[in-house]
């Protein structure tokens, strides 16, 4: 017999050389053509209301004493200012953004630049003597891109009043050097999706896995870097308690996000530059909506009606299988003596049995048999009803999940705090979310919030410092997982059995996050700026036991006299095992403590030399205190050593770093980003020192007179190197060619590098000493305008994926689990 346990392993040469292991090399090479076709204008509708600002100070100081959180990404604005009849550059005009202290002037070329703008919507207005103010309105910034506008100066002779025009959306988006989309907070509004996962589900190049997690270009769940405000939301659970290689539902990005507090959105893939770290195949940047200098306010409700939204039967309809089989009393009268069998009554009323057996049964006896039978199934009969047809206080939680309507309540506002609207500014945006499950599952609605403030102050001349806290909160069954019925799952059904009439023995599961960020940019001079950023981050998931409602062979032998304990049909024919789960459980048999400390640094220089050349090189540090116990199968938080149940325990303290520098270069016919990224990183865990003796610290596993070397090794710190290039060619103002080029890679997640199980000895063992995985992105691209609302999209590319992980099994007679190996 062999004995195994699972490990993971990362397929490098470097690791298979000091262990001489078999191993399992996974490889992903792809080529895809994608094509896409983006609306460039879209209508939108805003709700505004008047605030009143007493309430609104009150609200304030109570949100100011909870929490703090922040950093927003930047975009850039250029151009040139002109005569309007000689078409002559003018040199010193004053180009000021409007509602903010950022500004340029002109030089001897009249071309300008100005950095570090928030972005969003904006007013720009030129002013120069001799000539009418100029504004241009409705100029859309968008993050890590260039801006262009242009100033047509009128002579003030000839027109004396202000000239106003409305910026002009560009046909291409000429510095694009990989695939992106922006969605702004109108496009957001006017979308017809529920929240920011399904804006997201717009773009071509992401979708929903099986599980409800997001992926691009057919990527992992975990190769994604999600951004709110420029800070990285890591999942530090992956997946269910005391389970070893699974994937949690709908977990890629914990939290959604409130759309009236969005002020964009941006999605980049296939490649990004060396500003960004820890992904494969993409970055999604939410950034958060800033105060403005006057007061406004919006909230939305949305409301569905209670009904049946799918196609079909329902799914406790009269008309199912369980139902056109046991539903009627016949039915049960026919299989009388299956029914004696199941209800032990030959064991119960065990004289009688003999006697009607024996065929030495009076004629009083036959008939008070007959009698007793008779009520013993009407009995169950009945109890079947009761726990097969949904109702409010049903044992089970069977419910009528037609019954439960969907609400949502959003709001946003912020404006000055004080007399000067420019000093201090707030944002406060917020989201309840009740959305009932379509799926049976035990929480039956699935309640999700968030809040977000986010505080702006400009102390002093060329210093701006941004407080931004947030909390959510997410309470959801463990195995339904996703809010939308297409991506919930019963667990492990199929290929196990179904819960459908068991909805009880899934725990509902509570996550919440409290996050806190303290953010300073300091504009050194028109060309220069500074950016710091310090953020925390605490998330708690928890899984109570919960006990449920069971059945007894004492309560079920006594119902029929009259005892009104038992309210649960024992398991029996009746149930059906071979397609659902018999009835055994006294709790939940899951429970779960997970608690993550994250602590983040990103430190950012940026420089402008001349109009077209902008370095920007930055730092980025990472540190978690992980802690996790799950147990799986077993109501005993000590399953970790002591019982047959899955369970897992660990407490770790890994961290990251990076450092990278990129320069973006503008010219007439071509815009190059050239960048190259530092990364490391270590889990900060002890591994065994041989994998093929691995100590375990309770007595039942495979081999308890030898327990195994307990002697561990620290993990190695992994390093690696990422050039990464992009350049695009516009040709006029229809067209745009861009290759891409570069080197992308991302931890292990924690569940990879952490995760264990065990059940009276090891079954799975993570492996802190995996190295980075790794993806070579080629990418050809075209951009060409079609009309004038729609462009075409199209970008040929090629992944080269190396260094994946895997699962391997390993033979093994000391402190593992006793079973056949393979």
């Amino acid at each position: 017999m062999n004995i195994t346990i699972n490990h993971l392993i990362l397929h490098s040469p470097l690791y298979i050389k000091k262990t001489g292991c078999f191993f399992w090399y996974l490889a992903d090479k792809s080529v895809s053509f994608l094509s896409k076709i983006s609306t460039i204008n879209i209508g939108t509708l805003m709700i505004k209301q008047n605030i009143s600002y007493t309430a609104l100070c009150a609200v304030l100081l109570i949100l100011l004493s909870i929490n703090m959180l922040a950093q927003s990404p930047r975009g850039k604005i250029s151009g040139v200012a002109r005569d309007e009849k000689t078409r002559e550059a003018l040199i010193g005009v004053n180009i000021i953004v409007d509602n903010t202290d950022l500004g340029a002037v002109s030089d001897g070329k009249g071309k300008f630049f100005i950095l570090n703008v928030p972005v969003g919507v904006h007013n720009i207005t030129a002013r120069y003597i001799g000539y009418a103010p100029y504004k241009l309105v409705e100029v859309e910034v968008n993050a890590d891109r260039t801006t262009e506008v242009s100033f047509l100066m009128k002579d003030a002779a000839v027109q004396l009043e202000q000239v106003v025009v409305v910026a002009k959306r560009p046909n291409v988006i000429k510095d694009q050097t990989s695939s992106s989309a922006t969605l702004s907070a109108e496009q957001l509004k006017a979308a017809p999706v529920e929240g920011l996962r399904g804006a997201l589900e717009l773009a071509a190049d992401l979708q929903r896995t099986a599980t409800g997690n997001l992926s691009i270009r057919g990527s992992g769940s975990y190769d994604v870097n999600f951004q709110i405000n420029g800070i990285d939301q890591v999942s530090s659970t992956t997946t269910s308690p005391g389970s070893f290689g699974t994937e949690k539902a709908n977990n890629s990005w914990k939290y959604d996000v409130n759309p009236i507090g969005i002020s964009q959105v941006q999605l980049i893939t296939g490649g990004f530059s060396a500003e960004y770290g820890n992904a494969q195949a993409g970055v999604v940047k939410v950034v958060m909506k800033e105060g403005t200098p006057k007061m406004h306010g919006e909230a939305r409700v949305e409301y569905r009606p209670a009904g049946q939204y799918h196609y079909g039967d329902y799914m406790y309809s009269q008309n199912t299988y369980e139902w056109k089989r046991w539903g009627k009393l016949e039915n049960w009268m026919a299989q009388k003596p299956a029914m004696i069998s199941e209800l032990k009554l030959d064991t119960r009323y065990e004289a009688l049995y003999k006697k009607i057996a024996g065929r030495t049964a009076s004629a009083s006896d036959s008939a008070n048999w007959n009698t007793l039978v008779n009520n013993e199934i009407n009995w169950a009969y009945n109890v079947w009803l009761k726990n097969h047809t949904p109702s409010d206080d049903n044992p089970l939680g069977v419910y009528d999940y037609r019954q439960y309507g969907y609400k949502r309540y959003m709001f946003g506002f912020g404006g000055p705090l004080g007399k000067d609207p420019n000093f201090l500014k707030f944002f406060f945006s917020g989201e309840y979310r009740s959305n009932p499950t379509r799926l049976p599952t035990p929480e039956k609605n699935q309640i999700y919030q968030n809040y977000i403030l986010n505080i702006t102050a400009t102390p002093f001349i060329g210093h701006k410092i941004k407080l931004m806290g947030s909390f959510q909160k997410y309470r959801g069954g463990l195995w339904s997982g996703s809010e939308d019925i297409r991506w919930s799952g019963i667990a492990f059904s199929p290929p196990g059995l179904s819960t459908k009439y068991y909805i009880t023995t899934d725990p509902v599961r509570t996550e919440q996050t409290v996050a806190q960020s303290c953010n300073w940019v300091y504009t050194i001079n028109q060309s220069t700026f500074f950016e710091l950023t310090v953020a925390h981050q605490f998330e708690q998931y928890s899984l109570p036991y919960e006990y449920l409602t069971g059945w007894s062979a004492e309560a079920d032998r006594l119902d029929s006299l009259g005892d009104t304990r038992g309210n649960v049909l024992k398991d029996g024919i009746w149930w059906d095992n071979t397609y659902y789960r018999p009835l055994f459980n006294f709790s939940t048999n899951y429970y779960q403590d997970t608690r993550t400390e994250n602590w983040a640094l990103t430190a950012d220089y940026t420089h402008q030399f001349q109009n077209g050349n902008l370095l920007k090189t930055g730092i980025r540090g990472y540190y978690w205190d992980l802690f996790n116990n799950g147990v799986n199968s077993s109501f005993l938080p000590n399953t970790y050593i002591s019982r047959s149940g899955y369970a897992e325990y660990y407490h770790a303290y890994p961290f990251s770093l990076g450092v990278f520098v990129q320069d973006k270069m503008e010219f007439e016919g071509m815009v190059a980003n050239f960048g190259l990224r530092a990364e490391m990183f270590n889990f900060n865990k002890g591994i065994p020192v041989d994998m093929f003796n691995v100590f375990y610290q309770g007595k039942d596993g495979a081999n308890p007179t030898n327990p195994g070397n307990p002697e561990t090794v620290d993990s190695k710190t992994k390093y690696i190197l990422m050039p990464r290039a992009g350049l695009s060619f516009p040709i006029g103002e229809k067209t745009a060619f861009r290759i891409q080029y570069g080197h992308f890679a991302s931890m292990p997640t924690f569940s990879h590098a952490l995760s264990n199980r065990t059940q009276n000895g090891w079954t799975g063992l993570g492996n802190a000493d995996l190295d980075y995985r790794k993806t070579i992105n080629y990418e050809f691209g075209l951009q060409q305008v079609l009309d004038e609302n729609q462009r075409l999209d199209v970008a040929l590319y090629y992944n080269d994926r190396t260094s994946q992980v895997g699962l391997l099994r390993v033979a093994s007679y000391v402190g593992s689990r006793e079973r056949a190996a393979g």
